[in-house]
């Protein structure tokens, strides 16, 4: 895989409300704090899949993800979220 560094900015960009664009941008955000290339990103993996999904890039993913979506997940949210897939659920 190619590394990439992780964009700060990258929760900046506008949404545009398409399920298909967050499907992107949450692969997007999870590549950056992953420093993966976004080609090595699906949907389907989780922490198991990725090496460098520990508990503190569990959290800077939930974190950018609200960011760039402008919402807040609860609590009991962010303790379901065993993939990608299960985080772009939560985006309306």
């Amino acid at each position: 895989m190619n590394e990439i560094e992780c964009d700060s900015t990258s929760a900046e960009q506008p949404y545009s409300g398409k399920p298909l664009d967050a499907e992107v941008r949450v692969r997007e955000i999870a590549a950056g704090i992953f420093k993966v290339d976004v080609a090595a990103i699906d949907l389907a993996m989780g922490p198991d899949d990725i090496d460098r999904w520990d508990s503190l890039n569990h959290l800077r993913l939930i974190t950018e993800v609200e960011s760039a979506f402008s919402l807040k997940l609860t609590m009991q949210q962010i303790q379901q979220i065993q993939s990608l897939a299960d985080l772009v659920k939560f985006i309306p």
